[in-house]
């Protein structure tokens, strides 16, 4: 018996000894170059991405121009039927003989085939 216990503590020592052994080996590494090439197969995911993105971009600048002009022109557009307006009711205020065109407010017709409305202004005395 006293054998046995001897034996399993001296196994136990080898095994241990074996295990410190085992650890020691590590590889050195050699140092990367400063360029590496890349082959085609692997670089092509990274530029479809970005021919895409470069795209997008032009597409969208392409966008936000047409869009800006068409704003310019519908400004432009509002401006000269405003114009129209104010002229088209001082001809209305000739027509009727009112001389001085600060005196009457003009109001547009509610609907087709109703009648507008000369009015004059109120006055602060």
């Amino acid at each position: 018996m006293f054998k046995k216990l001897f034996s399993l503590f001296s196994k136990e020592e080898k095994i241990e000894e074996t295990v410190e052994e085992e650890v020691v080996i590590v590889e050195e590494k050699k140092p990367l170059p400063d360029i590496i090439e890349v082959p085609w197969k692997d670089a092509a995911g990274a530029k479809n991405f970005e021919d895409s993105i470069t795209k997008m971009h032009s597409d969208l600048k392409e966008f936000y121009y047409k869009t800006k002009m068409n704003e310019y022109r519908a400004i432009k557009a509002i401006e000269r039927l405003e114009e129209s307006t104010d002229k088209k009711v001082e001809e209305i205020k000739k027509l009727y003989g009112i001389e001085n065109s600060d005196e009457y407010h003009f109001e547009i017709p509610a609907a087709t085939g109703k009648p507008g409305f000369l009015k004059k202004k109120k006055t602060n005395k």
